[in-house]
């Protein structure tokens, strides 16, 4: 499947791209600004399905994930892309389905980033396309086990964690799995 991944460069972008071309995907990078110019709307114009990593850093501005969604959602529209698998963050979820450590955890992250990440996910929710969000809980840098459990209904105990490399490899899972299309998918290790 030909797919743009953005947020490529670094992190679990950079790992979703390097594992999406061993798996036979025709892989490429988003290169360019996301908020100007046309450099999106030309990438997503030869893709069949878009993987977002895009989040919030602590100098990003306050409207980061949203306007990234309203971005790609439009993009992918003009373009007829339909596949979208857009990252978000288990404690975007609702709290019945949070452990306390992870509520206490939350209560920590500035208000107006969890407000961002609602907005884009209401946006891809509202899309018309065939999405998929996956909410990981804490991301490491450790190997990857090779399994996980993506569950819309799971509950993050304790002081849940994933390897960047089961994301990547569930997120590209998803990729061509129907049955996760529409799906808030609870991302753990």
């Amino acid at each position: 499947m030909r797919v743009l991944v953005i947020g490529a460069h670094h992190g679990l972008g950079a790992v979703i791209l390097r594992r999406a071309g061993a798996a036979g995907h025709d892989a490429a990078p988003f290169e360019g600004d996301l908020f100007a110019g046309e450099a999106l709307a030309r990438s997503v114009a030869r893709q069949e399905a878009v993987i977002s990593t895009l989040g919030p850093r602590r100098d990003s501005p306050a409207d980061l994930c949203a306007q990234g969604a309203s971005r790609i959602i439009a993009a992918m529209q003009r373009a007829g892309a339909r596949r979208l698998i857009s990252v978000s963050g288990a404690m975007v979820g609702e709290d019945a389905r949070l452990g306390l450590v992870y509520r206490l955890i939350r209560a920590q992250v500035p208000g107006a980033i969890l407000a961002d990440m609602r907005r884009a996910e209401a946006l891809v929710r509202g899309s018309g396309l065939d999405w998929t969000l996956v909410r990981p809980v804490r991301l490491t840098d450790g190997k990857g086990r090779g399994r996980w459990r993506a569950d819309p209904g799971a509950r993050v105990g304790g002081l849940a964690r994933i390897a960047r490399e089961d994301v990547a490899q569930a997120m590209l899972a998803a990729l061509e799995d129907p049955a996760t299309h529409g799906q808030a998918l609870l991302l753990q290790g």
